[in-house]
């Protein structure tokens, strides 16, 4: 059986006019789909997964799962099995928000905080110049920033007074 076909029918439970309806095609569309008459084009694909929340490449070859949870569901598994907390979640989310180039920046920035021993089991203040080097600014400068604009370092989990 086709697994748009199995999509619509055992998963969503929907008639081919309903699915059509929410993605904007007819029942005839549906139908000449799932019989194999038409090729299922990438657009369409492409729709049928960002609708319904369906893994692609289920759709394409049927490697499960066949749901993608939602972002918010799986960090607040993570949550739950971490003890994260609200500034934890938050931190959390943006950065998975974030383009893959400033992961990495945000990456490094961290790995070098806690080479330095800015962690919760080692909490090392005496390393105010070394910041610097880290962040490019020096430890003045960043508290000059930060109280012009303390909003942009909200979703930071350390305190500016604490880290310097």
């Amino acid at each position: 059986m086709n697994r748009v076909k199995i999509l619509r029918k055992e998963y969503l439970k929907l008639s081919q006019t309903e699915f059509g309806k929410k993605l904007g095609v007819t029942r005839s569309v549906i139908n000449n789909i799932e019989r194999e008459l038409v090729e299922l084009k990438e657009h369409m694909l492409k729709l049928i997964c960002q609708t319904f929340n369906v893994n692609e490449y289920w759709l394409r070859n049927g490697t499960e799962p066949i749901f993608i949870q939602e972002k918010t569901e799986i960090i607040n598994k993570m949550a739950k099995i971490y003890n994260l907390d609200e500034m934890d979640i938050k931190i959390l989310t943006n950065f998975v928000d974030l383009e893959p180039e400033e992961r990495k920046k945000i990456i490094e920035i961290a790995s070098s905080l806690l080479s330095l021993g800015f962690n919760k089991k080692n909490n090392n203040t005496s390393h105010t110049q070394d910041i610097q080097g880290i962040v490019g600014i020096t430890a003045e400068e960043f508290i000059e920033e930060y109280q012009k604009n303390p909003e942009m370092f909200e979703n930071i989990n350390i305190s500016v007074k604490e880290a310097l």
